[in-house]
Formats: structure tokens, sequence, C-alpha cells
């Protein structure tokens, strides 16, 4: 039986997203254009134009949501594989979801975050077998670009 590397630290992601973030918040020139747009050819973002970012505590749920999405892209892709992680308006409140694809969260959707499967699309447009695995790199991006968003909203 192997033992665990005593060298191996555990890496609080969700900490070094946020510190990243604060960087990116004082400097916009530390955002890398080229791993944004890696990053947005693997997430889908929504966000309703008629919520300002001050509409009750708006920008702390999408916070939560951005940070909820970079734990389960650090975890794997699991949630997002199968789900839309978000913000809606229902009643006179806004609430966190999480929705499985298919189904629409209750209320009006404010801000979404979905997994794009593009592996998979490309597989089945080339009819080959639908395998979606997640390479290290594409969570590296997608994790890149969800802390360049929680930058906009801390």
């Amino acid at each position: 039986m192997s033992q665990p590397n005593e060298n191996f630290k555990k890496v609080d992601v969700i900490a070094t997203s946020r510190e990243l973030a604060e960087i990116m918040k004082q400097d916009a020139s530390a955002k890398e254009r080229e791993l944004l747009q890696a990053g947005d050819e693997l997430l889908a973002f929504y966000e309703d134009p008629n919520f300002r970012i001050s509409f009750q505590n708006l920008k702390k749920l999408k916070a939560e949501a951005i940070e909820m999405a970079i734990q389960d892209i650090s975890s794997g892709v699991m949630t997002l594989r199968s789900s839309t992680i978000g913000v809606s308006f229902r009643g006179t409140t806004l609430m966190p979801y999480i929705t499985p694809h298919g189904s629409n969260p209750s209320g009006t959707v404010v801000f979404s975050i979905g997994w794009k499967n593009i592996k998979a699309f490309r597989n089945w447009r080339n009819d080959e077998s639908a395998e979606d695995d997640i390479s290290q790199d594409q969570i590296n991006l997608a994790i890149y670009r969800l802390t360049a968003l929680l930058s906009e909203v801390i």
C-alpha cells in the first residue's frame, strides 16, 4: 500500500482564487486575455442586465456562486457537468440555486454559470465516442476565468 506524499500540501483553492482576484481587481492588466478567452470556451455565463450589482445582495451571492463553481471545478467538475449554478430572483428575494440541465430554477435567473461540454460535442460531431474527460489544463483555465469574474464582484 502506498503512503501519501508528505510533501504534498492540499491547496485551499478558494483562498488562492480570492488572493488572485484581489490582485486582478487592483491591476486589470494582471488579467491575461488569452487565458480568459480559453476559459470562455469552457464556461457559459448569463447575466440579466435588468439587475444591477447594487441590487439587494447580488454582489455577495454572485461571489458565492462563483466560488461554488471554482470549488466544483477543482474537484473534477462533478456538479457543473449536469447542472447550472447561479442566482435567481424569487418573489422579492435573490436566492442561490443549483439546477440540473433541462430544468429551470424557480424565479427569474439573474446570473448563471454552466460548463460547456465542448469535447463531448466535438466527439459527437465526428461520430466518435462521447468521452468528456476534462484535462488539468481545462480545469486551470476555467478556474482562472472564474477568478477574473470574482475580481469584478469582490
